[in-house]
């Protein structure tokens, strides 16, 4: 829940900050390859995620991935 909620708050601000939601989508696309470690089995959703263009397709995305996806007790980073 309080990740959901960074992310909202941070993409609210992106789209003031970067003028516009085309350029702060494809920002947060790049803060959810790390956000993604955090969910189990989120192959399938990030691979939604990374071809979404519009923005509601990105916020449905996003939501799927809060509402189905459970956290990973550990960590586990991509790199």
């Amino acid at each position: 829940e309080s990740l959901e909620q960074f992310h909202n708050a941070l993409l609210e601000e992106y789209i003031r900050e970067f003028g516009g939601v085309r350029n702060a989508m494809f920002r947060m696309k790049e803060n959810w390859r790390h956000f993604l470690c955090n969910f189990e089995n989120s192959e399938k959703l990030g691979k939604r995620l990374r071809k979404a263009t519009t923005l509601s397709e990105y916020k449905a995305v996003t939501n799927e991935i809060f509402r189905t996806l459970p956290l990973r007790e550990k960590l586990q980073p991509d790199w």
